[in-house]
């Protein structure tokens, strides 16, 4: 094995990468375990990696409902902001419909006045 091995079997657990079966096996070879004592090491690191698997997909799940939440949160923004947009949007065509009904006010007010005015010059001559 080599040494860098160990980094990996000790790192903490969302980073740890267990041994092989071959090479618990070895192990216990060497330091002349009995069978039921590599049967329960090999429990164990079935139950360990159980365990680091279930981690990971705990990990990748509380990431997918963070990433969700991001884009929806994105997605709300810019619902608002497009809402606010046509809002002004609106807002302008009002403002702009009000504009024409003052200027077309203002014209018949004023042709009102020159046919007045027209009037008041006929019966004064």
């Amino acid at each position: 094995m080599g040494r860098t091995a160990a980094y990996h079997w000790f790192a903490p657990i969302e980073k740890m990468v267990l041994p092989g079966v071959d090479v618990i096996v070895r192990f216990a070879d060497h330091f002349e375990l009995t069978d039921e004592q590599l049967g329960a090491v090999i429990r164990s690191r079935s139950r360990l990696r159980a365990h680091i698997v279930r981690l990971g997909k705990i990990r990748r799940e509380a990431k997918k409902r963070k990433l969700k939440a991001e884009a929806l949160t994105r997605h709300e923004i810019e619902q608002k902001r497009r809402r606010e947009a046509h809002q002004k949007r609106d807002d302008a065509l009002i403002a702009r419909a009000v504009e024409i009904e003052k200027k077309e006010d203002y014209l018949e007010e004023r042709e009102r006045l020159e046919k007045l005015e027209k009037i008041l010059e006929r019966g004064l001559q």
